[in-house]
């Protein structure tokens, strides 16, 4: 019997570009320090990297610009090994540059985002999902949504899941989560930035995961 795989979708993908200085001089020429890191990027894609990492099968639903940002993506997850299938999009890709300074120990990130996503662009999402699902799979739709993307987006693929067969998984930003708990899927994940953003209360403790998970249950 065919073991059946997890398949992700990744509506926001951004190329990560990490590099290391000493003591960040702001203004001034600063040189980096080791190798610097390129690395295709975004919730859904990431989670593929793990699923993966276990040998177990995976495939990669994503959005992905034709720029010169995509395309050094593209050529990037060719070497991940796991299957992936890309929609292309106009708006094209983000970015996020991850400066690490080991004198001060910090962390700086700067965020390059694109255009708004097309609506004939996420049918094509919608169109190869199904295409994609045999009975059982399970599909984790993951990460926040890029500008024009629509906040019941999730909630229609969960529901498109279903129809196909698959389990759902949403691991999205609490912009989307809300609207995606209507087409109940089987598990949905928020860190805990996203469950004080989308309840706006603290969570620290045991008790308040178990305030907002039943929150989330009546949502």
């Amino acid at each position: 019997m065919n073991q059946k795989k997890i398949i992700t979708v990744t509506l926001n993908p951004w190329l990560d570009r990490t590099l290391t200085t000493h003591f960040l001089a702001l203004g001034y020429r600063n040189r980096t320090q080791g190798e610097t890191r390129l690395d295709p990027s975004g919730r859904g894609v990431n989670i593929a990297r793990a699923v993966n990492s276990l040998e177990a099968p995976t495939h990669a639903l994503l959005l992905l610009g034709n720029d010169a940002v995509g395309r050094a993506y593209e050529s990037l997850l060719k070497d991940e090994g796991f299957s992936y299938t890309l929609v292309p999009t106009t708006a094209g890709t983000s970015s996020n540059t991850v400066i690490f300074d080991n004198g001060h120990h910090q962390e700086t990130q700067l965020i390059d985002e694109r255009g708004e996503v097309s609506a004939a662009e996420l049918e094509q999402i919608a169109k190869q999902l199904p295409a994609l699902i045999e009975t059982g799979d399970i599909v984790v739709f993951a990460g926040s949504l890029s500008p024009g993307i629509p906040t019941d987006i999730y909630q229609q693929l969960v529901e498109s899941a279903h129809q196909a067969g698959a389990q759902a998984v949403v691991a999205g930003g609490s912009d989307a989560m809300g609207v995606a708990t209507g087409a109940k899927p089987e598990l949905t994940v928020l860190s805990q930035q996203e469950a004080e953003s989308y309840f706006n209360c603290p969570v620290r403790s045991i008790e308040d995961v178990v305030y907002v998970s039943n929150q989330l249950r009546r949502d």
